[in-house]
């Protein structure tokens, strides 16, 4: 795969794509450009590859918790799912009510994916110029996970858009350090860990180095003081939006993390998983022991795997991994020390989400999709870097430019043999399902045959049958569902 781009950049620098490439100063002319491009990348994203590359044109993941959080998320006395966020519910809550809960999830998939691609293009083009912004946005198009996404009824594409944008906005605070630039980058971090349980991850990843950052900068201390204060303050706020993000009985990451309950049912007999201890547990606006949360995690490493479990191994997640981690290493080279540490903080959450997933228990494309966006931007800027080091001119004007598209097109759709083939023999088959929809559908419309559910995604599909029917929420979602009179989204 690093030679197909090597070999292409070459052909690229020869017709002169690069020639005018090396100003990154947005425009109305760029910004209405990438707009563009994002609409295009939404469109080949939605009804091209995602179509050729799923078996189901769409799909799901605990659906009855997606339901039900969409239908509460502003009913903070009745009760909410445990592993979900009122956050990213908010916009689908709002829209259900005209579009039906269907309706209201596909399209905050889309919307929040365009935003994801918009980020995608703007971060490239701020560090490699408009070129990095469009290889960027191409290498993307041939990640599975990646566009797939837009047709997955789940909070997974608002999670993966509210973690670019705050990477996005931390990179800006690290390289222009003012008061302006901490408060976006506080904003985001906070957003992190009130979107999702997991966003702590993140947040811890950036809120310390930029913190050492302003704290060490060579500057007045007045300086250092407002630019902290501008930092923390959306952070501490954040803390409260957190009490009605999340319900009392939210379950932790450490919680959900928690791999005991799962290998006791595959291995009973085994001892190690007979200690169900409560694992320490941190909810952001709660608090807890975040300390031992952490350590607790760390420790389940060790486990010994029980007798019968067969991991995944994903040919296509350590390929794309190996892929990003080289792209690093030549950018080490091509970047300025202090960009390049930026942004090697700023992609580390999104590589450490990618490494988790090239060891899978259960095969989700949610897992890898949560780190792939940085594979692709860091391999834009890459190729953008690299040919704003050889601004040879063959092809004057813009038709340096159309031959990059045109050729990077090519590769993307399959026209030219490559390692970004759609069909490419290292690409995985990743099940997708909609049981849980498909369940509840035939509670409203039982005279309808809902029989395409997909592929079986879960390792014990009982564990979450059980959860899901533990309440009378499947009941509840069946009768809204038959209200909003839809049984699948209504443009794909």
């Amino acid at each position: 795969m690093l030679i197909t781009s090597l070999g292409l950049l070459v052909i690229l620098i020869f017709c002169g794509a690069f020639a005018h490439s090396d100003q990154s100063v947005w425009s109305i002319k760029v910004f209405a450009f990438s707009i563009l491009a994002v609409l295009c990348w939404l469109y080949f994203a939605t009804f091209i590859f995602s179509a050729h590359h799923l078996s189901i044109d769409f799909f799901e993941t605990d659906f009855v918790d997606y339901c039900i959080a969409t239908l509460r998320f502003d009913h903070l006395r009745e009760s909410f799912p445990s592993r979900r966020s009122r956050f990213p519910a908010f916009f689908p809550g709002l829209l259900s009510a005209k579009f039906g809960i269907i309706d209201a999830l596909a399209i905050q998939s889309l919307f929040m994916m365009g935003v994801v691609a918009w980020v995608l293009f703007a971060w490239g083009f701020s560090i490699g110029g408009i070129h990095a912004g469009i290889f960027s946005l191409f290498i993307g198009l041939s990640m599975t996970p990646l566009v797939s996404m837009t047709r997955y009824l789940s909070f997974y594409p608002t999670l993966i858009a509210i973690f670019s944008v705050a990477g996005w906005l931390f990179y800006r605070a690290w390289n222009q350090r003012n008061w302006s630039t901490c408060l976006m980058a506080g904003a985001g971090i906070g957003c992190c860990l009130v979107v999702d349980v997991r966003g702590l991850v993140w947040a811890v990843c950036w809120f310390f180095p930029l913190f050492l950052l302003v704290l060490l900068m060579n500057a007045k201390w007045k300086s250092k003081i407002i630019c902290l204060l501008a930092l923390l303050v959306p952070i501490w706020l954040s803390w409260f939006v957190g009490w009605w993000a999340y319900a009392p009985n939210t379950f932790s990451l450490g919680e959900q993390m928690d791999v005991r309950p799962l290998f006791a049912v595959i291995d009973p007999s085994n001892a190690a998983y007979a200690d169900q201890t409560t694992m320490p547990s941190f909810v952001w606006g709660y608090g807890g022991d975040a300390l031992g949360m952490i350590g607790a995690i760390i420790e389940q490493l060790s486990l010994p795997k029980p007798v019968g479990l067969q991991q995944i191994d994903s040919l296509e997640n350590q390929i794309w991994l190996c892929f990003g981690l080289a792209c690093l290493l030549l950018l080490f080279a091509l970047l300025e020390s202090r960009k390049f540490f930026g942004l090697l903080i700023a992609v580390f959450p999104f590589f450490l989400a990618l490494w988790g997933a090239v060891n899978l228990v259960e095969s989700h494309v949610r897992f890898p999709a949560q780190g792939l966006f940085a594979v692709a931007l860091v391999a834009g800027v890459l190729a953008g870097k690299i040919g704003q080091r050889f601004p040879i001119v063959i092809l004057k004007g813009g038709v340096g430019g159309i031959v990059s598209v045109a050729l990077w097109g090519a590769l993307i759709w399959g026209y030219i043999p490559s390692a970004y083939h759609p069909n490419a023999a290292w690409k995985d088959e990743y099940p997708v399902q909609r049981k849980l929809l498909y369940d509840t559908l035939s509670q409203s419309f039982p005279n309808q045959n809902f029989s395409d559910v997909g592929s079986e995604t879960h390792l014990i599909p009982q564990l979450i049958e059980e959860r899901s029917n533990a309440t009378t929420w499947p009941q509840e979602c069946a009768k809204q569902l038959g209200a909003d009179g839809k049984t699948k989204p209504s443009f794909y």
